[in-house]
């Protein structure tokens, strides 16, 4: 199928699904942001400053049992980085997607401007199920760093973004099993068989223990397969929480993922100062695809979004504190046990206005040269973000 097919055909699914002959309940929202940060390219060590500005429109349309959702961007980066042989050869470091959402409006070396759909997705919502087909995020697993069970849309826990989530080309359908219980059922898009993927997840609970159990068919091969599940159960005033995968690629060995972590929300009335309203999550967190030789990473992976994690073993720490009402503090940290490298990044975020956000940060990357955070620079970043 054309691409300028698919791009019509995902914008006809949208307001289809957003009403038919009636008036549809349209609600636009969005934001602006500028992003701006200087670092060394981390292959070939070339120095280079970026910025980015984007302009985002949401439309979320409703009628009767449909439901329709669309993010339409605008980009212009700016900087150094484009004349770098990272950017010519990953670009701006995305996945690959069966429907190509995004076209290029000018570039040249001094700037790239594109626009393109974040998501995109049309639906039908009913008592006890919900069906959306197109460009949306399948959220699985109960992980908050990484995700040993979600496959389709992985999440690298030291990108500059990180609330940014990439999507994928699929349908989608959930239905109620009962009180707390529901299945789900996802089909991700490709042009092959080998590529698409087909995967099916429960989840239930039995007393103060929320589970899940996923599996199917993942990209890769004809047969390449995935099972695994996840837990969260209260403990003290927080929550433990795990996951766990068993992967077959065909291609390679079969090999399995795990994390456990602990995660706690403090509330004000806490005697110690340091603790009110602090969210604190702890994780530990085992990839068995990694390499345990530093000298095996295939960093080329991690640029182009296809892995988000190089070795086996990792620790993670993440820190939220509300220090004034319109001031939130954070500090992330993922420390490589095996190589002993490590990513800190602590930021602050400033509400200086109503729907205006201002932050600044650290993006600190430490160890050898052959390690896995040790071969990129530190830098600063500065974001100005604003609602509408």
């Amino acid at each position: 199928m054309a691409t300028s097919s698919k791009f019509r055909i995902l914008t006809f699914l949208f307001w289809f699904c957003s009403g038919l002959h009636a008036k549809p309940t349209l609600e636009f929202s969005g934001y602006t942001k500028n992003i701006t940060f200087q670092s060394r390219a981390p292959l070939t060590k070339q120095s280079y400053w970026q910025n980015l500005d984007r302009v985002r429109l949401t439309l979320d349309g409703a009628y009767t049992v449909f439901r329709g959702h669309l993010d339409y961007d605008h980009e212009v980066y700016t900087g150094t980085y484009l004349q770098t042989q990272e950017f010519k050869t990953f670009g701006v470091g995305e996945p690959p997607s069966f429907w190509k959402l995004d076209r290029e409006i000018g570039q040249s070396g001094d700037y790239f401007w594109r626009h393109r759909i974040y998501r995109g997705w049309g639906g039908l919502e009913f008592q006890n199920g919900v069906f959306r087909f197109g460009y949306q995020r399948i959220a699985w697993g109960s992980g908050k760093l990484w995700n040993p069970t979600d496959v389709l849309n992985p999440y690298i826990p030291f990108s500059l973004e990180g609330e940014e989530r990439k999507g994928v080309s699929s349908a989608y359908w959930r239905n109620s099993l009962g009180s707390l219980s529901q299945m789900e059922t996802v089909f991700a898009l490709s042009d092959i068989w080998k590529e698409q993927a087909l995967l099916a997840r429960i989840k239930s609970h039995a007393g103060r223990v929320d589970y899940g159990l996923m599996g199917g068919k993942i990209s890769g091969q004809e047969k390449s397969w995935i099972v695994g599940g996840e837990m969260v159960m209260d403990v003290g005033d927080g929550a433990l929480h795990s996951e766990i995968s068993l992967t077959d690629p065909i291609s390679a060995s079969l090999f399995h993922k795990f994390l456990v972590g602990y995660e706690e929300k403090f509330p004000q009335s806490s005697s110690w100062l340091i603790l009110r309203d602090l969210w604190i999550i702890l994780e530990y967190y085992h990839n068995g695809a990694g390499a345990r030789d530093a000298n095996l990473y295939n960093f080329s992976s991690l640029l182009t979004g296809r892995e988000t994690t190089l070795s086996q073993d990792y620790l993670g720490l993440n820190l939220s504190k509300e220090v004034h009402p319109l001031v939130r503090l954070d500090f992330s940290s993922i420390y490589n046990i095996l190589d002993e490298s490590m990513f800190l990044r602590p930021s602050l975020d400033w509400n200086m206005v109503e729907n205006l956000h201002a932050s600044i940060g650290w993006f600190g990357f430490y160890g050898n040269s052959i390690s896995e955070f040790g071969r990129f620079t530190s830098f600063p970043h500065l974001q100005i973000q604003y609602f509408f």
